[in-house]
């Protein structure tokens, strides 16, 4: 299970709204070296910055598959099926 398919998109979802990393990063609430951090998989995204990018960029999610959803999921709670 690739455990940092969330990371992998960020660049594609910034470069197609014409965002520089510092703007991303500003719109997410973060500084710029952390969230180049994220883009470049060096840190992994909390839940709250997840759920930003979420709302900035609508369901960004839907080629996760169910196990890689999974993981967003508080321990002991099932992903949607």
């Amino acid at each position: 299970m690739n455990l940092n398919i969330l990371e992998k998109d960020l660049k594609r979802l910034r470069v197609s709204v014409g965002l520089t990393r510092a703007k991303m990063a500003e719109r997410l609430g973060i500084s710029k070296k952390v969230y180049t951090y994220y883009e470049n998989e060096r840190s992994v995204m909390p839940i709250p910055v997840i759920w930003r990018v979420n709302q900035l960029f609508g369901d960004f999610l839907p080629a996760l598959e169910k196990k890689q959803a999974e993981i967003l999921c508080a321990p002991g709670l099932k992903a949607a099926r």
